[in-house]
């Protein structure tokens, strides 16, 4: 191969590798952000920091988002079955 070649590879890999890593970072936020609303949203139901109620309820509110998504996809899914059979 040229050098030429070899630089651009190079360089592609480095750009895929960066954005690889920002995307990462980006998951990771969003999964900071929502265990932040939870926490608030079970504080401010009124369950107290450090309690079995309150592990109960971020519980909870992972197993609700799971549900909701799990009814998305059902639904994206009965969506395709209907247009693309």
């Amino acid at each position: 191969m040229s050098f030429i070649r070899i630089s651009a590879l190079v360089i592609s890999l480095s750009l895929v590798l960066s954005a690889c890593s920002g995307i990462g970072k980006r998951i990771n936020e969003g999964i900071a952000r929502q265990a932040a609303a939870d926490r608030s949203k079970c504080i401010a139901m009124g369950f107290e920091v450090g309690t079995d109620t309150f592990l109960l309820c971020l519980d909870n509110r992972n197993i609700l988002r799971k549900s909701d998504e799990a009814a998305r996809e059902a639904h994206k899914a009965k969506i395709r079955r209907i247009f693309y059979d």
